[in-house]
């Protein structure tokens, strides 16, 4: 407890998605194979930045008075 009080309480960040398998299905006929690859790194690449904070790298800092 009094460490979260001096640092601070850690991030917390949710994410709901709501899908039907009916329109997931369609959504994915329409595409070409190209852009389902493309939407693929496009999702990978932004799960190792959430992974990681949103940055490439990660610097821990402590503030000093």
């Amino acid at each position: 407890m009094i460490h979260v009080r001096v640092k601070g309480a850690v991030v917390q960040k949710n994410l709901n998605i709501n899908a039907t398998p009916s329109t997931v299905a369609r959504e994915a006929e329409t595409l070409t194979e190209e852009e389902l690859r493309d939407r693929m790194r496009e999702l990978e690449r932004r799960d190792r930045a959430a992974t990681n904070g949103g940055s490439e790298k990660v610097v821990e800092a402590e503030i000093v008075e």
